[in-house]
């Protein structure tokens, strides 16, 4: 069973106050405080290190698992967004540390590689880890998703309820999906570039733009070959992916009829955190009505994910946590360049799940979040400075219930 490492946590009103801290050796956390520091693994070494980081007074994310803001993002009023991964070559992390962890079941999967396989195998995924970060008290001011993460997004905004959930996983068993036979093709390039490649070939779309430098078109293989010897020959990189659907492309519109059936069966609510539509780049309307038909409309139209993003970082996100495991750190890092935000990912293939997700808290901590950071690191009430600790006196003896 994995184990959390030892940690030092620091937060303090000025830099003095921070360095002082950091000289005892000590876990000090003023809840007011907007110096913060974390050290995972706490040594001479990387103390020395920490002390020569806070001197040039620029933030630092993860360097020899040393995190530290002297004002950090969400201190400064940011907010943060819970971003969910559709189907995804690194979003297929181990799970089974977080959720012993905290507790939690882990549901099985049909496994393997079929797309009604994968798809239910993120969802799930997804699900997981919505429920640890409600354990640890961690609220976005929004959601929103990519591809079918914008389901598992309509799932964790409360939207609609389990057993609507269960059902369509029924029938997402591997093989009963009907899909068109055409192929997507990931791009190293714009979504203006790929147009231009894909003008005047015959059953072609653009189905995602993700980033300035990551697009994904859709079509009959023939035209796709066509689009990638046409993009090639300006040096861009290109890709035929391993899975075939059709969605967010009018090609799927002929094979939509048993999805819509689902949705138009399930119960719609009001969701209990916004969560926008990479469909439409705004949030989901009100009504059931109006909600089922966006879904659909969600499968047979192209996701605007760098749309979204340059969207909600003018509505001020400026903290983004990929809820699970997948690549949406990158589509943002590259449409936001130069611009300040965050991205962080509760889950990575490269790393054990409970290694990643303390990681996670520490980078979050320091950028000014309030959640049970207990549940991450072995601190004790003593810990925290003023009326904070006497809260916490009678919350934090409840992490043991996470062992």
């Amino acid at each position: 069973m994995s184990r959390l490492e030892p940690v030092l946590i620091i937060a303090a009103q000025t830099e003095s106050e921070l360095l002082a801290a950091l000289s005892r050796g000590k876990n000090s956390i003023d809840k007011e405080g907007g110096f913060r520091l974390a050290i995972l693994n706490p040594n001479p070494e990387r103390i020395a290190k920490a002390e020569k980081i806070i001197g040039k007074g620029k933030p630092c994310q993860g360097l020899q698992d040393i995190w530290y803001s002297p004002a950090g993002l969400l201190l400064s009023g940011g907010k943060l967004a819970f971003m969910y991964p559709g189907i995804d070559s690194l979003g297929r992390p181990e799970v089974q540390g977080v959720a012993e962890h905290f507790q939690l079941p882990v549901v099985a999967t049909p496994g393997g590689d079929a797309l009604e396989s994968r798809g239910v195998e993120v969802f799930y995924s997804s699900d997981l880890y919505t429920r640890i970060l409600e354990a640890l008290e961690i609220h976005p001011s929004l959601m929103f998703g990519h591809s079918l993460g914008e389901w598992s997004g309509i799932f964790a905004s409360g939207m609609i309820g389990s057993s609507s959930v269960d059902a369509m996983v029924q029938t997402l068993q591997p093989g009963m999906l009907p899909v068109p036979g055409v192929v997507f093709a990931a791009l190293g390039c714009s979504v203006t570039q790929a147009r231009e490649a894909i003008e005047g070939l015959s059953r072609i779309e653009v189905s995602h733009d993700n980033c300035p430098h990551q697009s994904i078109i859709c079509g009959e293989e023939d035209s796709i070959d066509q689009a990638i010897a046409i993009l090639t020959a300006k040096r861009v990189m290109c890709q035929k992916l391993d899975f075939r659907s059709g969605f967010h492309t009018s090609m799927f519109a002929d094979f939509v009829g048993p999805l819509a059936q689902n949705i138009f069966s399930m119960e719609m609510s009001t969701p209990k955190v916004p969560l926008w539509s990479a469909t439409t780049c705004r949030p989901y309307p009100e009504g059931s009505k109006a909600i089922q038909e966006l879904m659909i409309q969600h499968l047979l139209e192209s996701v605007r994910f760098r749309e979204l993003t340059e969207i909600l970082h003018g509505e001020g996100v400026r903290v983004f946590v990929q809820v699970g495991g997948g690549s949406l750190p990158g589509f943002i890092n590259d449409t936001l360049r130069g611009k300040p935000h965050l991205c962080l990912s509760t889950a990575t293939p490269n790393r054990e799940s409970l290694d990643q997700l303390q990681r996670f808290g520490l980078a979050l901590f320091v950028e000014g979040a309030e959640f049970r950071i207990d549940l991450l690191a072995d601190i004790s009430p003593g810990d925290f400075k003023g009326a904070e600790a006497e809260a916490l006196a009678t919350v934090i003896p409840a992490r043991r219930l996470f062992r």
